[in-house]
This record gives structure tokens, sequence and C-alpha cells, in this order.
């Protein structure tokens, strides 16, 4: 017998504040921290955390019990009452600004099984807080049908630069919901950088492994602070409202040495030191994209049961029938000349349970592994963080 549960067990709040979502800004970076230090140290990463969390987010709203602690202790979303209109809040913030050349999208989607009922009280708050539009399909029937929609929607979202987000065998005829956030960012810096400068030269993965790369350059006053583990540069984009931040190692050292210094700690306190000074810029062009299954990257970090038979998304739907199968990310970066394109996108599958300075220029010349974040700036808010262990320049 079907148990079914009568209370949906979320309280939303949607007022609007705009000073009330600092801490889940916050909390947001601090899991960005917590999930690069999860990945794979042997490759360059790229993910957008600020996805990952939003679609999280989303699907927290329908978490119950055991379930909705979990999640909660490892997105640290606990620490504020009203997540979801902090989401919402955060969204009206960054989008609120007007740019001549750049584009930054974000989108939400569900894709429900046309025959399932979901409760109005998660679809409408998804609604509400994420701007969720909300795509009625057959999974049963059509299931690459489905898929292909999904994958397309998220294709025109990014610029067609994560095309395929969905992998065929991801979804099946149990499959009843995809949870789907997409983000967008294309811009230039304010400084960019002339094609005529660029040279030849070495970057160092390690010690003694080399890879000949292109590099960029170009002298001009901004934000830098140096010590003894890092020098960081912060090269901003068009109006200074979004920013790339680099973290250069002061010498080369050890990759998981390097993970152990460069946590949330470290970035909360070092970033409010940066200073504007003359620098000269050596950067190398890059490109790559990384494709994840964060499954057993998040069940490691504390939420195993979210993927299991006792999951509980009563939430969602009034009953146990739910687990999530599987969260997928996808995550696309070009850094070049002109400034920086990057997309994501992440889906959580929800399936049927079967069993300046007048002084001589700094240098900072970036020729060996290094972090990058793009954040936003109004907010705080991490957009994108990455690796660079080798430059590549592929996969466009």
């Amino acid at each position: 017998m079907k148990k079914y549960i009568s209370i949906f067990c979320i309280s939303i709040t949607i007022t609007l504040n705009a000073q009330d979502f600092n801490k889940t800004v916050e909390n947001n970076n601090q899991f960005a921290f917590d999930l690069l230090e999860q990945l794979d140290h042997g490759k360059n990463q790229i993910v957008s955390p600020f996805s990952i969390s939003t679609a999280i987010g989303m699907t927290y709203a329908g978490a119950c019990n055991e379930t909705e602690k979990q999640i909660s202790d490892v997105f640290h979303f606990y620490d504020n009452n009203n997540i979801h209109s902090d989401f919402l809040n955060i969204y009206k913030t960054i989008n609120n600004k007007y740019y001549k050349e750049t584009k930054l999208r974000f989108a939400n989607s569900l894709w429900t099984q046309q025959d399932y009922k979901f409760l109005d009280k998660f679809i409408n708050l998804n609604k509400n807080n994420y701007g969720s539009s909300v795509f009625n399909t057959d999974f049963k029937k059509h299931t690459e049908k489905s898929r292909k929609e999904i994958n397309n929607w998220v294709s025109k979202i990014t610029e067609e630069k994560i095309p395929e987000l969905i992998q065929p065998g991801i979804l099946n005829p149990l499959t009843r919901m995809v949870l789907v956030n997409a983000v967008y960012l294309k811009t230039p810096w304010v400084h960019k950088f002339k094609k005529a400068n660029n040279y030849t030269d070495t970057f160092y993965e390690k010690r003694f492994k080399k890879h000949k790369a292109e590099f960029m350059t170009n002298t001009f006053s901004t934000k830098y602070y140096e010590d003894r583990d890092f020098k960081i540069l912060e090269l901003p984009y068009e109006n200074h409202n979004i920013s790339m931040i680099i973290f250069l190692p002061t010498r080369i050292v050890q990759e998981k040495k390097l993970a152990a210094k460069f946590n949330f700690k470290y970035y909360s306190n070092i970033i409010t030191k940066l200073k504007r000074q003359k620098i000269e810029i050596h950067l190398p062009k890059f490109s790559y994209r990384t494709n994840l299954g964060l499954k057993d990257h998040l069940s490691k970090m504390g939420m195993p049961i979210a993927f299991g038979n006792k999951a509980d998304f009563s939430g969602m739907s009034g009953n146990l029938e739910l687990r999530i199968q599987e969260v997928i990310h996808e995550a696309f970066i070009d850094v070049n000349e002109n400034g920086t394109e990057a997309a994501a996108a992440t889906a959580v599958v929800m399936r049927m349970k079967s069993s300046f300075n007048p002084e001589d220029p700094i240098l900072f010349k970036a020729d060996h592994t290094f972090y990058y974040i793009i954040k936003d700036n109004k907010t705080g808010s991490i957009l994108f963080m990455g690796k660079l262990l080798k430059p590549e320049k592929k996969n466009k």
C-alpha cells in the first residue's frame, strides 16, 4: 500500500528584501569550495556552483525529514529559513543590470511526466521563486523525444555551448521529473588583450610536465594581492559588474598541496585585501568543458539518502515514490583576447523508486597551474570556478 503524506513540509516566504540574501550567497560559495575539493585533482575543472545550488534548491523545495536535513547540510541551506526567496532576490539583483556587449542569462525549468500528479504548492514555489517554466512530457512512452526536448531547451539558453546535457540512457520510463538550470555568460574584458602581442611559451602543469601555450599580455592597473602561497589578480569585465579572480601559486607545487590551501576560509579572507596596482599580465588562452555526474560526489559529501529508496520527496508529490536518480552537470569556458564565454547546465533527474601604483608594474605570469573564479560583484555570488592544469583549445 502506498503511503501518502497530506501536508507540505516547506514553509515559503517570498517577501523581497535585497539585503537578506547575503548569508545564502556565502553558503552557496562555501558549497562551491566543498565541491571543488571533491573533484578529480588530475584534470582541468570548470563548474558553475551557482547552477548546481539553484537546481538543488528547486529540488530541496520538495524534500522532507532526513532527506531535507542531509541536503541542507551539504548545501548549507539550513542557516536561512527563506532559501527559496533568497534565490529569487539573488536572481533579481544579478539580472538588474544594463550591459552593452555582455550576455548574462539564467533559466530554470521543470519537465514533468504528463500523467503524474505533483503538488501545486511545489510547482508554484518553483514558478514564483525560481521563474521555472513547466513542461509536460511523456517519459514513459517517448523517453528519447523527452530527452531531446530538454537538451534543445538547454542548448538554446546556452547559445549551443551545452548541446547535449543529458546523454542517452539517463532517462527511462520510470523518470517522473527533470529539474534543469542553465546559465550563459559572454562578456568582454574592460582591458582587452591585443592579439598581435600574443606569443608562445611554456606552461607548467607540474615541475617536469610542460605544455606549449599561447599567452596573451597587457599592462594596466587592477586589483592585486600576494602572500606566501598565491598571487591573486582581478580581471574585470564590462562595467566591472563581473570579474575573473585568478589565484596563481607563488611557486610550482603538487596540486594536492595547492588544493589544501585554496579553500573557502582563505578566499573569504583574501578577497577583501586586493588593492589597485599596475600589473604586467601574461595569461594563457584556454577553452575546455567538463561533464560530471554528481551523484557519487554529493553522496560522499553527506546526502546519500536522496539517491536511495529511503528518500523522502513527499513535498513534491504527496507520496514517497520518488528519489533522485542522478545530478548531471556540464560546464564550458573560453578565455581569449576579447573576454570570456562560459556556460553551464545542471539537471536533477527524479525517478520512481525501484527498489594602481606609479612604480614599475608587478609581473604576473600565469605559466603554471592556477585556480580561477568568475563572480558577480554586486551579490558576491560565484558563478563559475575552475582549475587550469594545462591550456586546452578544443570542444567549442
